[in-house]
């Protein structure tokens, strides 16, 4: 069962504001690495740390390429017949 949601802190709001900024602005899933380097002042490994937390809540998860992985919506790449 996951852990219970608890308010964020600065750090992860820090962090889950850059996400979803980075997200919103590639179109791409964003890497510890690459917000480490965009001025959050944390180390990669940090970061990956208050993301995991993220995870064992239920609110995100990591992003697979597996073919059958996808639900068919046809809103993913990997939907397509080929």
């Amino acid at each position: 069962m996951a852990e219970p949601v608890t308010a964020l802190t600065d750090r992860a709001r820090a962090i889950f504001r850059a996400v979803v900024d980075g997200y919103l602005a590639n179109g791409a899933p964003v890497g510890s690495k690459t917000l480490a380097l965009s001025g959050i002042n944390l180390s990669p490994a940090s970061i990956r740390g208050v993301m995991a937390s993220w995870r064992r809540w239920g609110c995100s998860r990591a992003p697979t390429l597996r073919r059958d992985a996808c639900r068919p919506t046809g809103a993913c790449a990997c939907s397509s017949t080929a």
